[in-house]
């Protein structure tokens, strides 16, 4: 399978910030590679349940890693829906990311890895926006610069919104959106 070369960038409002979600992000990605490592082990294994059952089952055990993750309503038999979005980004066995790539300046929080080619960090940038942080990620594989980092767009934090947003969703939007804040708030 092909791999690729993939970059992120979360840029928080103030250094102690990202200071204090810099481990946070580092156990998202613990997670992620855990997740999927186990994914790949029971993703065709009927013996562990229906495919339902085995998702549940990986998003019960790995609940950071599934925070961003979308719901499916159907899980087909090889569990496909998870390919790439669940993300082995080079934990080892240590729980440390290999070779230093993800690192801190001032306020900016930066990954850079070597990831399956068809990987999607959009889940990644999302829980950076859950943390307050404006985020965002490229895969060097479709850009010609050298300069990856200076072209990663950032999107801003629209998954809280403000107040008055939040009073326009519905009861289970809402209820949803608490849930997510009370899981990153607990850890």
């Amino acid at each position: 399978m092909g791999e690729s070369e993939y970059y992120f960038k979360a840029v928080f409002e103030t250094e102690e910030e990202a200071k204090r979600n810099l481990p946070l992000i580092k156990e998202y990605l613990k997670q992620q590679t855990q997740a999927d490592e186990e994914w790949q082990e029971i993703r065709s294994d009927d013996s562990k349940g229906t495919p339902k059952e085995r998702y549940n089952y990986l998003k019960n055990k790995y609940k950071l890693a599934f925070l961003t993750i979308p719901e499916f309503k159907e899980i087909d038999k090889s569990m496909n829906e998870l390919a790439g979005l669940l993300v082995h980004f080079g934990i080892d066995k240590d729980s440390e990311l290999r070779e230093g790539r993800i690192f801190r300046e001032h306020n900016i929080i930066y990954l850079r890895t070597v990831v399956w080619h068809c990987s999607d960090w959009q889940p990644l940038v999302d829980f950076a926006k859950l943390l307050g942080a404006t985020a965002g990620y490229l895969n060097e594989e479709y850009v010609t610069s050298e300069d990856f980092f200076e072209m990663i767009e950032l999107e801003p934090i629209k998954e809280i919104g403000s107040l008055k947003d939040f009073w326009k969703l519905n009861k289970k939007e809402k209820e949803e959106r608490l849930n997510k804040l009370l899981i990153v708030k607990n850890l």
